[in-house]
């Protein structure tokens, strides 16, 4: 009788924890969509969620600029080195690759500078060639958002001392880097 008392002792918290997790698994799904920050080893569920919203408003930008495109991705060898050293970094590093990728996004947009008469010395001087570019309906209103959008997360990545993130969110980052990086290319032509 006392082991079958043990025994019952030693499953009743499992069994009563599965039950709970069962009977508010909708509540529990809801709860966790809200969490604005999840940690577990190196993958942080907030930053790799919003990468996934900016690369997926990328994606949009680019299917609607399709036809202006002149050089297929496969063709752009520069990017596709660039992509691949990036890669590479993001191996090692997930927080370089970012700060890296938007290291290229900037020197993509600071390009344009002279022929807009703007001297680019930093964050300021980038949003005004893009709003300039936007005012001459060369960019849209999306672009801006999602360069802000990508600002932010490059920020919090070069400069919350926590800040982890998975190596294939730091790739999904620079796939967006590299289509707006596309984008801009399709402007210049």
């Amino acid at each position: 009788m006392e082991n079958f008392v043990e025994i019952i002792k030693a499953i009743v918290w499992p069994v009563t924890l599965v039950w709970i997790l069962y009977y508010f698994k909708a509540d529990l799904r809801s709860l966790l969509e809200r969490i604005n920050k999840l940690k577990y080893k190196e993958a942080e569920a907030n930053f790799e969620r919003e990468v996934s919203k900016v690369h997926a408003k990328a994606k949009e930008i680019g299917k609607k600029t399709e036809g202006k495109k002149l050089i297929a991705k496969a063709e752009n060898k520069e990017e596709l080195n660039a992509r691949d050293q990036l890669y590479r970094i993001a191996q090692i590093s997930p927080r370089a690759a970012i700060v890296e990728a938007w290291r290229h996004l900037e020197e993509k947009i600071n390009n344009f500078g002279p022929e807009y008469g703007l001297e680019a010395r930093g964050y300021a001087s980038e949003k005004q060639i893009l709003e300039k570019l936007k005012r001459e309906n060369k960019l849209d209103e999306e672009f801006l958002v999602l360069y802000a959008a990508l600002r932010e997360l490059r920020n919090r990545s070069a400069h919350q001392p926590e800040f982890s993130l998975s190596q294939e969110s730091a790739e999904e980052y620079i796939d967006t880097i590299v289509e707006l990086n596309e984008e801009l290319e399709s402007v210049s032509k």
